[in-house]
């Protein structure tokens, strides 16, 4: 878990920051989940905030700009994917609405 936080830490963190300095995200956030249903079960989520649906019309596109100024290309970036697929599993992806409770 320590190789994968690192590589958080060294990529992700400066590519989220710029996303957010671009207002392209709201925010983004690393949980660790303390229990588990299964062993299959995760231990680490990366969430990011968006404004709205909207904001992720040509999210792909804009990401890229980023994902290049931060890691120099889209060579550096599948050589960094690779290396965190070596060291995780995604278990699932999921898109969430915050509600308001009046």
């Amino acid at each position: 878990m320590d190789e994968y936080l690192t590589t958080l830490r060294q990529s992700s963190k400066p590519m989220y920051e710029e996303e957010k300095r671009q207002g392209l995200i709201l925010d983004y956030k690393v949980f660790f989940k303390e229990t588990k249903n299964s062993p299959e079960d995760w231990d680490i989520c990366v969430a990011v905030e968006y404004k709205n649906y909207a904001a992720m019309d040509g999210l792909a596109a804009k990401g890229e700009g980023v994902r290049d100024k931060i890691l120099g290309g889209k060579a550096p970036a599948q050589q960094l994917s690779q290396k965190r697929a070596e060291i995780r599993e995604i278990v699932s992806s999921e898109l969430l609405q915050e509600v308001f409770l009046k």
